[in-house]
C-alpha cells in the first residue's frame, strides 16, 4: 500500500473517529431523566388455604418506584432504561363460625426494564401518543405469610424474565418537563426456590406465583 493510499486511510479513519464522538456528544446531551409511580392491578387471584381457612391473594396488585433514562435512537425512536421497585402488601379477615382469623401477605420484586418507546405527534398540539415495549428482568424478594399474627415463614422464588406492552398519552408540562399518563400489561411469574414455613398447605399453593398485572401509572420524563 502506497504513502498516499496510507494517509487516506488514516483520514477516514480520523474522520470517522470525529464523527463518532460528535454522535456520542449530541446523544449524551439529548440523554433524558425518567421517574414514574404506578398502581398495578393483578389478572388473577391464586388461592391459599391454611387449616380450614381458604383466601384469595392478588400477588400482582402493587405499587411501584421506577428511576431510568431515555436515549434518543432515530426520529422520534427513544431507548429506555429503568430499574424500579415494586411492593405488595395485603390482608384478608374472615368470619367463619362465630370465629375471626386474619391472614396477610407482603411480596416485593426488583426490576430492569429495557425496552423501546416511539412518540407519535398529536397534530400541532404539544401532546403525543406513546407505544412502548420491551423486556423486564424479575429480582423477587421473599413471600412473607402470616396467620392470626402466626409467622408461616419465607418462600423463595428464582429469578424471571417477562415482557410488557403499553401506551400512553404525553404532553410538556414545560419546555424541559414531559408528563405520560400510561396503561401497560406485564408478565411476570415466578416458580419456588425454597420454603421455610410449617404448613404443608402453604407451598402446594404457591408453588407457581402469578404476577401478571395491568397497570397505570404517571411518568415524568426531564429534559437535561
Amino acid at each position: 500500500m502506497s504513502l498516499i493510499e496510507n494517509d487516506k486511510s488514516m483520514k477516514k479513519l480520523l474522520l470517522a473517529f470525529i464523527l463518532s464522538g460528535s454522535i456520542c456528544e449530541a446523544s449524551f446531551s439529548q440523554v433524558k431523566l425518567i421517574t414514574s409511580f404506578s398502581r398495578s392491578f393483578a389478572l388473577s387471584d391464586q388461592t391459599v388455604t391454611v387449616g380450614n381457612v381458604t383466601t384469595n391473594v392478588s400477588f400482582a396488585s402493587m405499587v411501584g418506584l421506577n428511576v431510568g433514562v431515555a436515549v434518543p435512537l432515530i426520529g422520534n425512536l427513544e431507548a429506555r432504561t429503568t430499574a424500579g421497585y415494586y411492593l405488595h402488601f395485603g390482608a384478608s379477615r374472615t368470619i367463619s363460625n362465630g370465629n375471626s382469623s386474619t391472614s396477610s401477605e407482603s411480596f416485593n420484586i426488583k426490576r430492569l426494564s429495557l425496552g423501546l418507546a416511539q412518540r407519535i405527534k398529536l397534530g400541532e398540539k404539544k401532546t403525543n401518543l406513546q407505544l412502548n415495549g420491551g423486556f423486564d428482568f424479575n429480582f423477587p424478594g421473599a413471600l412473607n405469610v402470616k396467620f392470626d399474627d402466626t409467622e408461616l415463614g419465607k418462600l423463595s422464588y428464582d429469578n424471571s424474565t417477562g415482557f410488557y406492552l403499553g401506551t400512553g398519552i404525553g404532553f410538556m408540562a414545560s419546555d424541559k418537563v414531559e408528563l405520560v399518563f400510561g396503561l401497560a400489561y406485564r408478565d411476570a411469574a415466578f416458580d419456588i426456590a425454597s420454603e421455610n414455613h410449617n404448613s404443608s398447605n402453604l407451598s402446594n399453593d404457591l408453588i407457581d406465583l402469578n404476577a401478571d398485572n395491568i397497570e397505570l401509572g404517571l411518568t415524568a420524563i426531564f429534559s437535561l
